[in-house]
């Protein structure tokens, strides 16, 4: 029964993640996506984890079926290559879902995405080449103590980092959806990579032969089902649902009876703070009276004005008030 839930959960998890790859793929396709780094951080953690998905669907399959415990030296390597790009990833998705919401730069997340994932890549795959046996147990037992503390150590300041950012992002001013989707990946993440840290401790000290051998549950199948699910509802509902902005509209609920400049943010998918910055505009705001009307910088206005230009194809303050009037009939302002 245990091999069957198994089996059934590593199927979802896999499908779930292609259909979100899939969706990815689609969106990008589209002109106004291509250039979009946030998509394309997306896309990249859904593939990074749909490879860890189908890699560890293979080590199951040969523990619980085959019982073959072995994993040679290469396969262990891509194993920590997947678990550095998965802290990678998300950090830079989280730090890209900052910079779509908020329009400023957030350079130091990607320092720290850099740092976290080159250490828990670089030390996985020396210890996989020189440290480790084809059961994922010490070579040497003199090491074992220092080598379980530098383990400790990166797991524990890599979780501190994530916990961080998400922290930071619900309490920011980013769509529910972001809000929900950070929460919900970042706490996987984070109690994924402790009940891992147990798992690997029985195995460095040579106490299994197996991380299903253990007596745990096996805890990948549904984590990376929840995060590819919460992928793909994520990037649907973000690019799908105009839940960026408060919808106004006539008892009619017609989209032609309402403001032009909320027309305008709807049609084109804008978020609520590049709505406001664009009706600021249309008001014949310059971009100091918008910084104090809104209490961001001015270096934050020329993001958002970049990102709505971007998103309305136009390149010109005049062309973007064209546009809005082109939607429906002016503001009597």
């Amino acid at each position: 029964m245990y091999i069957s839930i198994g089996f059934l959960t590593y199927v979802l998890a896999s499908f779930v993640a292609l259909l979100g790859i899939g969706l990815l793929v689609l969106l990008i396709s589209k002109s106004e996506n291509r250039k979009s780094k946030l998509y394309r951080a997306v896309i990249c953690f859904c593939i990074v984890i749909f490879a860890y998905c189908g890699m560890y669907f293979m080590f199951y399959f040969r523990d619980m079926v085959l019982h073959y415990y072995e994993v040679n030296m290469p396969l262990r390597c891509i194993d920590y290559l997947l678990d550095g790009a998965v802290t990678f990833f998300w950090l830079r998705t989280i730090g890209c879902i900052f910079e779509k919401h908020e329009g400023r730069s957030m350079k130091h997340i990607t320092a720290w995405a850099w740092i976290c994932g080159a250490a828990r890549t670089g030390t996985g795959v020396i210890s996989a080449i020189f440290l480790l046996d084809e059961y994922y147990a010490l070579r040497y037992p003199s090491i074992t103590g220092a080598y379980l503390t530098a383990e400790f150590i990166i797991v524990t300041i890599t979780s501190l980092i994530i916990a961080r950012y998400s922290i930071e992002g619900l309490r920011a001013s980013l769509s529910r959806n972001s809000k929900i989707y950070i929460g919900v990946v970042s706490s996987l993440l984070v109690l994924w990579e402790i009940i891992q840290n147990i798992v690997d401790t029985g195995l460095y000290t040579g106490r299994y032969i197996s991380a299903w051998g253990m007596g745990f549950f096996d805890t990948t199948s549904p984590t990376v089902f929840i995060i590819g699910m919460a992928s793909f509802v994520y990037v649907f509902r973000e690019d799908f649902s105009p839940l960026y902005y408060p919808e106004k509209s006539s008892p009619s609920g017609g989209l032609e009876e309402m403001d032009p400049v909320e027309r305008a943010a709807i049609q084109h998918r804008l978020t609520a703070r590049e709505l406001d910055v664009m009706r600021l505009v249309y008001e014949g705001k310059n971009n100091p009276e918008i910084a104090e009307a809104l209490y961001i910088s001015r270096n934050t206005v020329k993001k958002h004005l970049q990102n709505i230009y971007e998103k309305t194809g136009v390149s010109s303050r005049m062309e973007l008030v064209y546009v809005i009037n082109r939607e429906g009939p002016p503001l009597h302002r």
